[in-house]
């Protein structure tokens, strides 16, 4: 195994990679220890990631990518794979970050960001494995921009591509009212206002019932997601979480997971017995994660999936929660509760030789000039070929 010494303050850690599944489930009181001192978001701890492996990746090639001082603690990590893939139809070796759409957000995890860029940069370059590295759904204050930074700075070619815009809403501190003039902070009073008619609007047609599954029920309760989410428009394109034996088994036992350590806030709408709108979400870090929400169609009318949020803002704020995060893309139900957003990218990194260099310019300089030309001609209603 090659390894790479850099200084980090006084110390020189070493960049080893952890390749196999059990390696990786040994690290985990470390890894979690790393994370909440230093980038302490949900989606970078270690259950997380494991649910995330055993769900999606079983067989995959791991790259966990550690840093470890002389003393042999834990200092820096950025959780990798490797595959075999496709780049604009040509077969490339990728090494990718350990996520996909369900992970909301990743980074690395570092107690010198800088410089673990620079050490995990220099031990990437060294070997021969690969031709495209690709960090998918980095925020835009991330840590893995210093990695991405150590590669420019080098002369590797590189790539950028915003991939979604998550919305955010800073929740008022002392008092259930909005607080203008801060980023985040400024929740529609007529957002409010309409999601409190439709409430008695529903009151007098119905029974109506909130509930928070954290613990006890969560078998009925993940069910009822899963049902109302299939049978949304989710389940009639074939994207609800039920109709993918993977997606399923990841939901299922983060859900396990989450419960067990008390993170776990699946909120639920219930009209006349039945569940018009519901919340897969999950607190942590004094936040309300957002990853996945449903609702029928049948009591659209009565606008289930507003009532619910503005319900679970109520209840976040009594619990004294500073954000919720609607993770995702921009939807425009998101952005009539806040406006606020946070940028996240993927970042390309490309081997420094012909063949990649050749590859970065496909994608990041050819292949959007074809876009941008195309996108001309349909607008002009095309060309006039009589002339």
């Amino acid at each position: 195994m090659s390894t790479v010494r850099l200084s980090l303050r006084t110390v020189a850690p070493e960049v080893t990679s952890v390749t196999d599944l059990d390696g990786f489930r040994a690290m985990e009181q470390e890894w979690n220890s790393l994370v909440t001192a230093h980038n302490d978001c949900l989606f970078l701890r270690h259950e997380f990631l494991r649910v995330w492996i055993e769900s999606f990746a079983p067989k995959a090639s791991l790259q966990v990518l550690t840093g470890r001082s002389p003393d042999g603690d834990l200092v820096a990590a950025l959780p990798l794979l490797r595959q075999r893939g496709s780049f604009h139809g040509i077969p490339v070796r990728e090494t990718i970050a350990m996520a996909n759409d369900h992970s909301c957000r990743f980074d690395m995890i570092a107690e010198e960001p800088a410089a673990a860029g620079e050490a995990f940069f220099r031990y990437l370059a060294r070997q021969d494995d690969w031709d495209v590295l690709r960090i998918t759904g980095v925020p835009d204050h991330g840590q893995a921009w210093h990695l991405f930074r150590a590669a420019r700075a080098a002369g590797f070619p590189v790539g950028i591509w915003e991939c979604q815009r998550s919305p955010y809403l800073l929740l008022p501190t002392n008092s259930p009212f909005s607080e203008e003039g801060q980023p985040g902070r400024a929740i529609s009073p007529r957002q409010r206002s309409n999601a409190r008619r439709r409430l008695r609007q529903m009151e007098a047609k119905s029974s109506v019932k909130f509930e928070c599954v954290q613990g006890p029920g969560l078998a009925s309760g993940l069910q009822d997601f899963f049902d109302v989410e299939r049978g949304s428009w989710k389940g009639r394109k074939g994207t609800a979480c039920d109709q993918d034996e993977k997606t399923r088994a990841f939901y299922t036992h983060l859900a396990e997971v989450a419960a067990e350590r008390n993170w776990l806030s699946m909120f639920r709408l219930i009209l006349d017995g039945r569940t018009a709108a519901v919340h897969y979400g999950l607190t942590y870090g004094g936040s309300y994660l957002l990853p996945k929400v449903a609702f029928r169609e049948e009591f659209s009318e009565l606008s289930p999936g507003v009532v619910l949020m503005n319900e679970v803002i109520d209840a976040c704020t009594s619990q004294k929660l500073s954000c919720v995060e609607f993770l995702g893309s921009d939807d425009e139900w998101k952005l009539r509760w806040s406006r606020a957003i946070v940028p996240h990218f993927w970042l390309f990194i490309f081997r420094n030789n012909l063949k990649c260099r050749l590859l970065q310019r496909a994608k990041f300089t050819w292949a959007p000039k074809v876009k941008s030309i195309l996108n001309r001609t349909d607008n002009s209603g095309g060309t006039d070929e009589s002339s």
